[in-house]
């Protein structure tokens, strides 16, 4: 097995070994590469400063990440391109750039090298722009002495027929060629007393699993490279699975999507967008480009947290997981997979390896709120998911409802569906159900909200749901 990892950067290879390893990929460019335009400020992931664009070796394609929670060890067999590496391809005049100074869209320009970064994934991709979508792209970047007015204006006169592609420029078909190769190599990498095991088979993974039971599985590691650059992850032992191919797939199939568990938020957006469109949307104010890029949907129902965004949802549809381990395969409703905090109903050997959404049921109208402290990028104080049908009697023909961050994991109220099967579409019935809602649950009291905050919103929720149907 290979013991260092191997990439490139702006076009040059870099192996790295021992403790650089765990390193944040934002320190190594900085202080290994001395490539200083990436900056770092949060250390966090939320504030964009340290915005790159990365390889995906299945897709031959470059996208944004937050490099200062990316350790190194998950971008083995990745092309990475800081700003430095956007002047070399505009051959020293950089037009994402230019645009932001000619438009004074920059005051002390530590945030600007992240804001060009995330404008590069959008020019990237897609070729006639418009102030909604410069919105959306860069979303998980900060500013705190411009101001958005003239970064926006800026991006807007970019002369998108005189950017050239990342893509085209480093990705030769060498480059491919090398990158696809490394991509199907394993690795072990030990440092001191730390280890990590980047497999690329389910059955290496069920070996090492049974070899490390302690190690931590990391997909993209968007929660663990905060909680590394903390000091408060502890784990000595990891297993990366980000580089199992068979992991990577979302199909349609008769009854049901399938997404596996390396699939990315990104990818989930956009595969599901034909058959959830609110849940689409919803994933622009759960996460930034550059999290939404790495971050896994699956990853997000291993968490567990009761406050997870993509939960009530997940729970609302009546999604399926498939659990799998050496022993086989078999299928959980992902409402029974939660049985305390953090306290799951999965084996020692077993992993999550994909997630069955159910295609949508005629008529039914899916409904996600999230209340939190700001719109975009925030911890939830409260969510809800509502799947339901209205028939032509204008009675309650399918209700399914999970609430976010009023219990220890996310909370279907299947009492309160049953009840009221059959029960007239009225505001009454809703103010009924939402009422029946907060005398049903116990929220904790915590720095976001009081658990009486919680319960009004809970029971609110269903009087905006009533007229977001279209109640009058």
């Amino acid at each position: 097995m290979r013991n260092e990892i191997i990439f490139y950067l702006n076009g040059e290879k870099h192996l790295v070994s021992g403790e650089k390893v765990y390193w944040p990929l934002s320190r190594y460019i900085r202080e290994c590469a001395g490539k200083t335009g990436t900056k770092v400020v949060c250390a966090e992931g939320d504030c964009g400063a340290c915005t790159v664009l990365i390889s995906n070796h299945s897709t031959d394609d470059f996208y944004s990440i937050n490099s200062c929670i990316s350790p190194i060890f998950t971008n083995d067999a990745k092309h990475i391109v800081t700003i430095e590496g956007l002047s070399l391809l505009q051959e020293g005049s950089n037009t994402i750039s230019k645009a932001l100074a000619h438009g004074n869209a920059a005051q002390c320009g530590f945030c600007s090298p992240g804001f060009v970064m995330s404008l590069a994934d959008l020019f990237e991709h897609n070729k006639k722009v418009d102030e909604q979508m410069i919105k959306d792209y860069t979303t998980g970047n900060l500013c705190r002495c411009t101001g958005y007015v003239d970064i926006i204006k800026s991006a807007l006169c970019v002369d998108t027929s005189k950017y050239k592609s990342v893509k085209d420029f480093f990705l030769t078909p060498k480059h491919i060629a090398e990158l696809s190769a490394l991509a199907q190599e394993s690795l072990c990498l030990n440092f001191n007393a730390r280890t990590v095991v980047i497999v690329t088979s389910l059955e290496e993974l069920y070996s090492y699993r049974k070899k490390f039971p302690q190690a931590k599985l990391i997909a993209s590691a968007t929660d663990l490279g905060v909680l590394m650059n903390k000091g408060i992850s502890k784990e000595q032992e990891f297993i990366f699975i980000g580089k199992i191919a068979s992991l990577n797939t979302l199909n349609a199939q008769d009854d049901y999507i399938n997404i596996g568990s390396n699939k990315t938020l990104t990818d989930v957006q956009k595969g599901l967008e034909e058959f959830y469109p609110e849940f689409s949307k919803f994933l622009d104010e759960f996460a930034s480009p550059q999290i939404k890029n790495r971050a896994t949907l699956v990853g997000n129902i291993a968490n567990g947290s009761p406050i997870g965004d993509t939960l009530p949802f997940l729970v609302s549809i009546e999604a399926i997981l498939v659990i799998s381990s050496i022993r086989g395969t078999r299928e959980l409703p992902i409402d029974k997979f939660y049985k305390a905090y953090k306290d799951f109903d999965l084996l020692s050997d077993e992993i999550i390896t994909a997630v069955k959404i159910p295609k949508p049921k005629d008529g039914t109208v899916l409904k996600l709120y999230k209340v939190a402290n700001r719109t975009h990028l925030d911890i939830a104080t409260l969510s809800a998911a509502f799947y339901i049908k209205i028939d032509k009697s204008s009675l309650i023909e399918h209700l399914r409802i999970a609430y976010g961050g009023v219990a220890e994991t996310v909370l279907r109220l299947e009492e309160i569906e049953k009840k009221y099967l059959d029960c007239s579409f009225t505001l009454e019935t809703f103010e009924m159900i939402g009422k029946d809602i907060s005398d049903s649950i116990k929220p904790l009291t915590d720095v976001r909200a009081s658990a009486e905050f919680r319960k009004s919103v809970a029971r609110n929720l269903l009087s905006r749901l009533y007229y977001d149907l279209g109640g009058l």
